[in-house]
C-alpha cells in the first residue's frame, strides 16, 4: 500500500470512527503504528484532520453553493408591489430575485456587459436585442438630455 493510499484509508477511518485515537486507527487498519501515525501527521498538516482533546477528527469539507437556474419558479418576486409593473422584470446571471424593470430599468451598460434575462408576462427570454457600446453611449446621452 502506497503512502497516498494509506493516508486515504486513515482519513476514511477517522471520518467513520472519529473522534478516535491513533491506536484505534492502527488497530482498525492493521498496519505498522509508525506508518499510521505518520499518515495522521501528514493529514493534520494538510488540514484534513485535526487533533482534539478526545482524539483525531476529520475536518468538514466546505461545499460550493449550487447555482440556481434562471426560471420563474426559482427566482423570488421583485420587492415592487405595484401590480401594473408585474411582468416587466429582469435578472442578472445567477440572480436569486427578479428586479422590477419599471422601477429599476437595466442600464445600457448592464445590457452590454451581461446576458440579462427578461420576463414579459410569465414568459422568460434572453436579452431582446444586442446593444452595442455606441448604442449604450447614445442611450446615456439621451437620458442626460432629458
Amino acid at each position: 500500500m502506497s503512502a497516498t493510499e494509506l493516508r486515504d484509508h486513515v482519513l476514511a477511518v477517522v471520518r467513520e470512527h472519529g473522534p478516535t485515537s491513533g491506536n484505534r486507527v492502527t488497530e482498525t487498519i492493521g498496519k505498522r503504528k509508525t506508518d499510521v501515525l505518520e499518515a495522521l501527521r501528514a493529514l493534520e498538516a494538510a488540514g484534513k484532520v485535526e487533533r482534539t482533546g478526545s482524539g483525531y477528527e476529520a475536518v468538514p469539507v466546505a461545499r460550493e453553493p449550487v447555482p440556481r437556474p434562471l426560471t420563474a419558479g426559482h427566482l423570488r418576486e421583485p420587492t415592487c408591489r405595484d401590480r401594473e409593473h408585474r411582468g416587466r422584470d429582469w435578472a442578472m446571471p445567477g440572480a436569486s430575485v427578479w428586479i422590477c424593470g419599471v422601477c429599476y430599468p437595466p442600464s445600457a451598460a448592464l445590457r452590454v456587459t451581461y446576458p440579462l434575462t427578461f420576463r414579459v408576462g410569465n414568459v422568460e427570454r434572453e436579452q431582446p436585442q444586442p446593444v452595442t457600446f455606441a448604442g449604450a453611449i447614445d442611450a446615456w446621452q439621451r437620458r442626460a438630455d432629458r
